[in-house]
């Protein structure tokens, strides 16, 4: 694949997004949504809340595949108040009453709920199409991933998405292999869907996923060294790589130690060498001596050899003989194989012959037939015993019988088997709700346990980063929920007064000596949530606005704290 790294048009500099398409996305319902940047670099504006975060998670939904490395919409809130259910679903605002708050759906039925996202990057060469199908299964959001390297669109390719599976078989007979190589892949997992694409976009690590997600939630980026190092770079461990040059370098002094220790040996051992090669050399003196000596038999082998020539001359003549000899036996051999075949042929074209051969083959056949049903009867008994069923049966009668209990059997099992899994599925959905329940409960008593109220939450959040900015106590910037308590003799209005005072009691008092250093931190910093605060001035104050004729009022069931007291007059 040539990239055309130094090119000045955006369109030809590596792969960039051509097209962008939802279906049935958050907010985009029904109908098939598409953008088209064709490469270029381009921006996408709207009004609040039209939908530009949703088209921007999906987005990040096809890119950073694995759960873990993406947070949707970073910058207007909580994490985690969207996700992938959510947006299949089409979530988008709640109902609120006095005592039940439900969510707005736009595909409230799951049976019936599907949803399909897809891009197509180009570069100078070549079309890469990524998408990404959801659909539920009873309570569980099923996903498949693809990566195609053909331009694929929601309306040509996923229109006639089903949950059974079929559009895989269709978008596969629709873009076969080209040779040994797959066009189009599935996957099922967004571990190797992740994997797939770095090999195919070329990106290095997961790094460039991370960074991705991290970009798009940029607010305020802070200290540029410090995100380099966290967002962009590996991590890497120094203390291991500090011991493993500690081992290089001590097993190079051991080898310089033993080098040095060798050349001590060999120096040692040169007289030892020089004798050696002196006693080669006498060596090779003896061996020249002794071939002299042997020289003597020369002769008598010289005239052994002529005798056993003259020998085999001899036996040569003899097997001659014993050749012509053979090869009139062959003759006659021949001859003898020509009248026995004539005689072969002669049977078979009888009537008496052609009957032998056929039983002759029938025989065969059914001696084949009888190994093969032994083999068959054998592991039919088999699977019979294992299963507690009758073995060697006798009748045709008693195998049909012991059939049609083997089927009814099986149906048996198969319903058990569902009944079975329906039970371990609704299981595990009891056991995740059961689970995030007690993380949720666990953390807001881990709150409780480290502060002096009831009040938890992104609310006791904020309030312990303003007065830590600050360098304050907790009774300098109180709540104002801090600040009132249910009277004795009005337990009985306890849990009412609690609701309607709740959104009341979480906001902030503020000293007029903190209100501009409040003011400029809560601007210029991401709260990850919402704070309403009041400037407190105790030096103005105004006639009692608490005065109230009315006994059965509510203010008359509360005691307040001075402070709150002076905040209310002003």
């Amino acid at each position: 694949m040539k990239l055309s790294l130094f090119s000045t048009k955006s369109n030809e500099s590596g792969f960039r997004l051509h097209s962008y398409e939802v279906w049935n996305w958050g907010t985009f319902d029904r109908h098939f949504y598409k953008i088209e940047p064709l490469g270029e670099t381009s921006l996408l504006t709207g009004a609040n809340a039209s939908g530009k975060t949703t088209l921007i998670d999906g987005l990040l939904t096809l890119l950073v595949p694995e759960r873990r490395m993406r947070f949707y919409n970073q910058t207007a809130g909580l994490k985690g108040e969207r996700t992938e259910d959510s947006y299949v679903l089409g979530e988008y605002g709640e109902n609120e009453d006095a005592d039940i708050k439900e969510t707005k759906k736009l595909r409230p039925d799951k049976s019936k709920a599907h949803s399909v996202l897809l891009a197509v990057f180009q570069n100078e060469s070549q079309f890469v199409t990524l998408a990404q199908a959801r659909w539920f299964s009873g309570s569980e959001l099923k996903r498949s991933f693809i990566l195609c390297h053909k331009q694929l669109s929601i309306a040509g390719d996923f229109s006639q998405f089903d949950s059974s599976g079929d559009w895989k078989k269709r978008l596969k007979q629709k873009y076969p292999k080209q040779g040994s190589k797959d066009v189009i892949h599935f996957m099922d997992t967004p571990v190797e869907y992740g994997r797939l694409m770095r090999k195919v976009f070329g990106m290095r690590s997961e790094k460039a996923h991370t960074l991705f997600s991290q970009t798009i939630g940029v607010k305020v980026l802070g200290d540029l060294n410090e995100f380099v190092r966290l967002q962009m770079l590996e991590e890497r461990d120094a203390e291991s790589e500090f011991q493993k040059i500690k081992n290089y370098f001590k097993t190079l002094s051991d080898a310089h130690r033993a080098i040095e220790k060798a050349y001590q040996q060999i120096d040692l051992l040169n007289p030892i060498r020089e004798k050696a090669v002196l006693l080669t050399a006498h060596k090779i003196n003896l061996a020249v001596v002794e071939n002299h000596k042997s020289a003597a038999p020369f002769w008598f082998a010289q005239k052994r050899a002529t005798l056993i020539k003259n020998f085999v001359e001899e036996k040569s003549k003899e097997s001659e003989t014993i050749n012509e000899e053979w090869s009139i036996l062959a003759s006659e051999m021949n001859q003898l194989s020509d009248q026995e075949r004539d005689l072969d042929i002669q049977i078979k074209t009888d009537e008496v012959g052609k009957q032998i051969s056929s039983l002759e083959r029938r025989n065969n056949d059914l001696s084949t037939a009888k190994e093969e049903r032994t083999e068959e009867l054998k592991h039919y008994n088999e699977l019979a015993s294992s299963l507690e069923f009758q073995t060697d049966l006798q009748t045709r009668e008693h195998f049909e019988e012991q059939r049609i209990n083997a089927v009814a059997r099986k149906k048996t099992t198969e319903k058990v088997w569902e009944q079975n899994d329906q039970e371990r599925v609704e299981t595990l959905s009891h056991k995740q709700t059961l689970d995030r329940n007690f993380e949720m409960i666990s953390n807001e008593l881990t709150v409780l346990r480290s502060q002096k109220n009831n009040i938890t939450g992104s609310a006791a959040r904020i309030r312990n980063e303003i007065i830590s900015h600050l360098g304050v106590s907790e009774k300098e910037i109180p709540f104002i929920g801090e600040l009132i308590q249910v009277r004795k003799d009005s337990k009985e209005w306890e849990s009412a007064i609690e609701r309607l005072l709740h959104n009341f009691a979480l906001r902030l008092i503020i000293p007029i000596e903190h209100y501009q250093k409040v003011n400029k931190y809560v601007h210029e910093n991401d709260l990850r949530g919402r704070i309403v605060y009041h400037r407190f001035n105790k030096k103005e104050l105004a006639p009692s606005i608490f005065n109230t004729p009315e006994e059965n009022e509510l203010i008359h069931k509360l005691d307040l704290h001075p402070k709150l007291t002076e905040l209310a007059e002003q």
